[in-house]
């Protein structure tokens, strides 16, 4: 009698429609994923503006590092120095820590900068500079600005000048 309940219990679990620990585990990580996704905003648009002389001379911008210029333009929109990056937003400048798990490029700047809200990123094809001036080379680059989810808000190809 009792192997027969045992037998019986058995079988109803089985027909019961749970599904197997693994399967479980995916379908509460997408119903996890479906309740961070719903909680964040859309993203906000970018009001990325050039960084004017004025503003390094306000904001004590100055020293050795590399600039982010777009394909065509002699417009700095982004700056990236050793101990900090600087974006324009809005209309004010906002600096950013290097992040130093990141790559290295010239002048010890780094790839990678973040800030309260934002992110950048500069890439730099190292192997293709040129001298550009007595202190300064060229490199072919692209910028990538990110929102504190990390969703990519703007990229863009240009020249990164670096320099002293």
């Amino acid at each position: 009698m009792r192997a027969a309940a045992l037998a019986g219990c058995a079988l109803l679990a089985a027909c019961s429609g749970a599904s197997p620990p693994q399967e479980q585990d995916a379908e509460d990580e997408r119903a996890i994923a479906a309740v961070r996704d719903a909680q964040r905003p859309p993203p906000e648009p970018l009001d990325l503006q050039p960084i004017t002389f004025a503003d390094i001379e306000r904001e004590d911008l100055f020293g050795a590092g590399c600039v982010f210029m777009p394909d065509g333009s002699t417009r700095t929109l982004a700056l990236a120095q050793v101990d900090r990056g600087a974006l324009k937003l809005d209309g004010r400048v906002v600096r950013f820590a290097p992040d130093a798990g990141s790559s290295e490029h010239p002048y010890g700047t780094r790839a990678r900068y973040t800030g309260p809200a934002h992110s950048f990123r500069l890439t730099i094809a190292s192997d293709a500079g040129r001298q550009s001036g007595y202190e300064t080379t060229d490199y072919p680059g692209e910028l990538e600005v990110r929102d504190r989810y990390d969703r990519v808000l703007m990229q863009m190809a240009g020249r990164v000048q670096c320099g002293a």
